[in-house]
């Protein structure tokens, strides 16, 4: 037995190794599934969904080590270390239109996948008396993965051409052209916006680092004050919103620009910049940059901080047994919060928390005239009898 300095009252070393996955929906794997259907002609059947009739289930080896400690009798540590191998892993993919079958995406199985990072979470409870307890927790999470293996398949993209699944990068990263620079002619006037010569890695919409940072403070013996924030960090998010606004003429900075560069007989009363001045060189290379042709200048710095919930509420328990003896009420307590109450971010858009195409299909952090989480404000009681 090994003897642990007075200073730390705990320590537990972990392992564990599992096997999961994720099974085949029911239909995955019916090549085409009809339904009926009723047309001016008559009956008939249209495709209902294509599936893959060699569709495999999913496979995830995963290891894990780690410990947990206490120590000056005020502080606890956790943190684990995960590795995982996934094989046959089941994305959706669409089928060209020239094939006809585009009813719905394709399941099938990429070969393989790894994913590590850790998990931690440091708690530090300074106060505890009867009448006051102040406690704090912080948790930072770290995950990254890579595409290891596509059995000879070529990189797979999303139904908008944005995200993809490509051996040697991370899944659903965003690959895409962007605006390289402005182009000018002889004269240094503008003549348009030039395209990287390929694809580009624009980063991941889900953050490397992510965490939150949480206060319970009970005060006066029947308070108790909660208060969480969570954060997100390398993150990315696809401002589809802003690029269908530019392309319609709806962006008042591009419009702008678009006025001082003389490319539009609107807006007279905005001055027109000297061609090839440094001001219409400078207009010209953001002009360019906004260029709604190139997907990728739309992949915007999502880091965010979001004030997640706050809430006040005042337990009654001793009040109420005071009125109602025996026992009936064992507590009473009555609180108000509220949630999504602030949320920092670089983020243009509407929202740093949306994915306009759902969940199953490859698109991810993707913005496309998608309303934002609402700000909930809740007053709220709790009984136990």
């Amino acid at each position: 037995m090994v003897k642990l300095p007075e200073q730390i009252e705990l320590l537990k070393l972990r392992a564990a190794y599992g096997v999961s996955g994720q099974l085949p929906a029911n239909d995955d794997g019916i090549p085409l599934l009809w339904q009926a259907t009723n047309a001016g002609h008559g009956i008939g059947a249209i495709l209902n969904s294509i599936g893959n009739a060699a569709i495999k289930p999913e496979e995830i080896k995963e290891l894990e080590v780690g410990f947990e400690t206490e120590f000056l009798k005020m502080f606890s540590l956790e943190f684990t270390y995960f590795n995982q191998n996934a094989s046959n892993s089941i994305v959706d993919k669409q089928n060209a239109p020239s094939t006809g079958l585009t009813a719905s995406a394709v399941p099938f199985n990429i070969g393989g996948m790894k994913n590590w990072g850790f998990e931690s979470l440091l708690q530090f409870n300074p106060i505890r008396t009867r009448d006051y307890n102040l406690s704090f927790s912080f948790i930072w999470n770290y995950q990254n993965n890579e595409v290891t293996d596509l059995g000879g398949a070529q990189p797979i993209f999303d139904g908008f051409d944005v995200n993809v699944i490509k051996e040697g990068m991370r899944k659903h990263e965003f690959y895409t052209w962007k605006t390289k620079g402005a182009k000018f002619d002889a004269n240094g006037k503008y003549i348009g916006a030039e395209a990287t010569e390929d694809r580009v890695d624009l980063g991941n919409p889900y953050p490397d680092h992510y965490g939150s940072f949480t206060v319970n403070f009970k005060f006066l013996k029947n308070f108790n004050f909660y208060a969480l924030a969570e954060y997100g960090l390398n993150n990315k998010v696809y401002n589809l919103t802003k690029q269908f606004a530019i392309q319609f003429n709806n962006n008042t900075t591009y419009e702008e620009l678009k006025a001082k560069l003389g490319l539009t007989n609107n807006y007279p009363e905005i001055q027109r910049l000297e061609v090839g001045s440094a001001e219409y060189k400078a207009a010209a290379e953001q002009y360019a940059s906004m260029y709604y042709g190139y997907d990728g200048n739309f992949i915007e710095d999502a880091d965010f901080l979001v004030i997640r919930e706050v809430s006040l509420s005042y337990d009654f328990t001793d009040l109420i047994t005071e009125f109602i003896p025996g026992n009936y009420i064992r507590n009473f307590v009555v609180g108000f919060s509220g949630y999504n109450l602030l949320k920092f971010s670089k983020y243009t858009g509407a929202d740093i928390e949306v994915n306009f195409a759902g969940s199953r299909s490859l698109s991810r952090g993707q913005d496309f005239l998608t309303l934002q989480n609402p700000r909930v404000f809740n007053f709220w009681f709790q009984i136990g009898f």
